[in-house]
C-alpha cells in the first residue's frame, strides 16, 4: 500500500512555511478537539500523545479543553518543526513534552497512552504499517486513538486538481489570494482513500476501528481501539 511521496519536506513547503500555512486553518483544528474532547474528558486524567505532531496545533487545542491530571507529548522527526510546536506551547502556557523521533520507532513503553492523536501526517509516513503497529502498541487497552488525514476522494481535493490542472485558473487563484496550490495537491495525492485506510488498518492488527469519510468532507477521520 505504498505510495511514492511527492515534493520534498512538507510536500514542498519548509517547516515554517508549513506553519503559517496550516495556522491559516485553526478553526478545522479546533472542531476537531472539541470532537476528541466530547469522546475522551470525562476520564478525568490520563496520557495524551501526538505523533508526528508538526506544528502541535492539535495538541496545543486539546490541552486547552482538557481540565484534570493530563500529561501532554509530541513526536516528530524534525527538529525545526519541534523547535516551532514548543515555542508555540510556551506562548500558550501549554507544558508538552516534545520528543525528536521517527513515529516508526516510537520510543514510548507498550500500553502507556490513553489517548493518541494525529493530523495531517498519515500520508507522511513512508511505513504507514509499522507506525500502526507502534500506535497500537503504545495504546492503552482502554485507550482511544483519533487520526486525521485528507481525504483524497472528497470534492474539496476534486476542485483542487481541478484549479491545479487549468493554468490560467491556477494562475488567478495565485493573484488573488497569494497561495499556490501545488503544495497542498501534493498532499491530496499523497493521501490515502477509506478503502485503503481499512486494508492499512487489517494489516496492522487494529480490528476495532470507525472511518467517517465522505465525499463532502474534506478530512478522513479515523477512530481506533484495541
Amino acid at each position: 500500500f505504498m505510495k511514492e511521496k511527492k515534493g520534498i519536506n512538507y510536500d514542498g513547503l519548509s517547516a515554517w512555511q508549513y506553519y503559517l500555512r496550516r495556522g491559516k486553518d485553526l478553526a478545522s483544528t479546533r472542531r476537531k478537539a472539541r470532537y476528541i474532547f466530547s469522546r475522551f474528558a470525562s476520564r478525568g486524567k490520563g496520557t495524551v500523545v501526538e505523533i508526528a505532531s508538526g506544528p502541535s496545533f492539535l495538541s496545543i487545542e486539546l490541552y486547552k479543553l482538557l481540565k484534570g491530571d493530563f500529561h501532554f507529548y509530541g513526536t516528530d522527526v524534525d527538529l525545526r518543526m519541534l523547535h516551532i510546536a514548543s515555542n508555540r506551547a510556551d506562548e500558550d502556557a501549554c507544558r508538552i513534552n516534545f520528543i525528536k523521533n521517527d513515529a516508526a520507532e516510537l520510543p514510548f513503553k507498550d500500553n502507556s497512552f490513553d489517548l493518541i492523536v494525529s493530523e495531517y501526517s498519515f500520508h507522511h509516513f513512508k511505513e504507514p504499517v509499522k507506525v500502526l503497529k507502534e500506535i497500537k502498541r503504545i495504546l492503552n487497552p482502554r485507550g482511544v486513538v483519533f487520526i486525521y488525514d485528507f481525504n483524497p476522494a472528497s470534492l474539496y481535493a476534486f476542485m483542487v486538481r481541478f484549479v491545479c490542472e487549468v493554468r490560467l485558473l491556477h494562475a488567478m487563484f495565485k493573484s488573488m489570494r497569494n497561495i499556490d496550490l501545488t503544495p497542498l495537491r501534493h498532499s491530496l495525492d499523497a493521501s490515502y482513500d477509506g478503502a485503503t485506510v481499512k486494508k492499512l488498518l487489517a494489516e496492522s492488527g487494529f480490528v476495532k476501528f470507525a472511518l467517517n469519510e465522505g465525499f463532502l468532507l474534506r478530512d478522513i477521520r479515523i477512530e481506533m481501539r484495541k
